[in-house]
């Protein structure tokens, strides 16, 4: 990954996800820390990762202008 600009837990903390200047959100689980998915629907960097106060997760994505 390039540089890390948003990291959020799930609201049950089973679950870590951060978006990268790579274009990418990457979740790992908390259990182990393994990656479990990676979001690479993205044509610019991920300011901003949400989980909406649940367990699915949301992802916003801004572009640098």
């Amino acid at each position: 990954t390039e540089v890390v600009n948003s990291v959020e837990f799930s609201a049950d903390g089973n679950y870590i996800a951060y978006g990268s200047e790579d274009n990418n959100v990457y979740i790992h689980s908390t259990s182990d820390w393994s990656l479990t998915q990676t979001l690479s629907e993205s044509t610019g960097g991920v300011y901003t990762v949400d989980y909406g106060g649940g367990v699915v997760f949301d992802a916003w994505v801004v572009e640098q202008q």
